[in-house]
């Protein structure tokens, strides 16, 4: 499983490049600084043992004097090593960024509103059900119409038109049978 990169802003994993990953250091005081130069909030109530488990950081995050390449096939961080690289605003630069915008809370005024415009939507819906149904009762033959009205009060989805579609087909497939006088049970 691909390791990815537990700073804010930071897209990388290891599945993209001969970039370094690091676990987070078990010792509480080094951990904690790591967790506060990474300024993410949801870090700071993990315990060490969960951080050092769960999450990592690319070496990009660290000064080139902080890793030792002691082979090619590895590479370690000294051990007073603090990520001190972050990118903290490309994200007010970034309208597509991979943090989710926080939700509008609205006001009790905004929340009245709201509530009004669905009552007065639907007050207006109610009128024109009733008056298909309405029509539907004098015009009986009006029943073909209808099956396209009703389309316009309840949206279908894609799955129940193709189940739509489906259905109708046999339908006409058994009219045109009967028509043959071709017996139904095989």
């Amino acid at each position: 499983m691909p390791n990815f990169c537990a700073a804010p802003n930071c897209t990388r994993k290891s599945t993209q490049s001969d970039l370094a990953f690091f676990r987070f250091p078990r010792d509480p005081a080094r951990c904690q600084k790591w967790v506060e130069n990474c300024r993410r909030a949801d870090l700071e109530d993990k315990t060490p043992d969960q951080l050092n488990k769960h999450y990592r950081l690319c070496a990009k995050h660290f000064e080139t004097s902080m890793i030792c390449r002691t082979s090619p096939y590895r590479t370690v961080l000294r051990d007073n090593a603090i990520p001190t690289i972050f990118d903290l605003t490309s994200h007010l630069n970034n309208p597509h960024s991979r943090h989710r915008k926080r939700i509008k809370e609205l006001s009790e005024d905004e929340i009245r509103t709201l509530k009004q415009k669905k009552i007065d939507e639907t007050s207006e819906q109610e009128p024109k059900h009733k008056e298909i149904n309405n029509s539907n009762a004098q015009n009986p033959s009006a029943e073909e119409g209808g099956e396209e009205q009703d389309e316009d009060i309840l949206p279908l989805t894609l799955e129940e038109k193709e189940n739509k579609e489906y259905l109708k087909s046999l339908f006409e497939i058994l009219i045109l049978m009967g028509k043959q006088n071709i017996p139904l049970d095989g």
